[in-house]
């Protein structure tokens, strides 16, 4: 409708005048939902499930005894956070330098 239509150019007008340089704006956005989006929620979801499956070990070391596999997963995905959190602090730290 064009009262919706009038409604989102104003907001983008707003937008623009707020943030001169939206460029930035944008990429620090892209930045944090990206690394979110593709590093910690997939490696967090298989976490809680791998440590769901079976019931929960009581301790570290009965998972490393019980269960190697799992154990050996649960450490590639703290790796991939890791790394999705270096990525992070490095895209942010060019983002803003720029």
């Amino acid at each position: 409708s064009p009262a919706i239509r009038a409604l989102v150019v104003a907001a983008q007008c707003l937008i623009a005048v707020r943030f001169p340089n939206f460029a930035t704006v944008l990429s620090v956005i892209g930045c944090v939902c990206a690394t979110v989006s593709i590093f910690f929620l997939p490696c967090l979801f298989h976490m809680t499930m791998s440590l769901r499956a079976d019931g929960a070990p009581s301790s570290a070391r009965e998972l490393l005894v019980s269960r190697p596999g799992v154990a050996a997963a649960l450490l590639f995905d703290v790796l991939l956070i890791m790394f999705g959190v270096v990525g992070m602090v490095a895209g942010l730290a060019a983002t803003l330098t720029m």
